[in-house]
């Protein structure tokens, strides 16, 4: 798991910018689209296209052949944190996973929502 998603990361950085990386591998391991997120309000220091620190990060994985879909739920993420500085505020600040569940589920995330079982 960890090697398909180091390999994948060597090909291109999945570090998005504005506090956001959506690390991700197609995987055998998994029949649907799976993920993790990790927040961190103090920064991580990676490298990003802005330069700025990750807050948040999104790890998924991604069946073979579901490429299509795992595209959508990428584009829904960075649509839904990436681009709202307000969503960024109070993700990256949340104090608990039951605090990010709350804000993921909010009305903002309604194309991400989708996505969340």
């Amino acid at each position: 798991l960890v090697a398909d998603v180091l390999a994948r990361e060597r090909l291109m950085s999945t570090c998005i910018g504005r506090g956001l990386f959506v690390p991700h591998a197609e995987h055998d391991g998994v029949a649907k689209i799976v993920g993790v997120m990790a927040i961190s309000e103090e920064g991580l220091p990676f490298p990003t296209p802005d330069e700025l620190p990750v807050h948040c990060i999104a790890l998924l994985l991604i069946p073979p052949g579901e490429r299509e879909r795992h595209v959508a739920v990428m584009a829904a993420l960075a649509r839904a944190i990436g681009m709202d500085p307000a969503v960024q505020t109070q993700l990256y600040r949340a104090k608990s996973p039951a605090e990010v569940f709350e804000i993921l589920h909010a009305e903002e995330f309604e194309d991400y929502n989708y996505f969340l079982d």
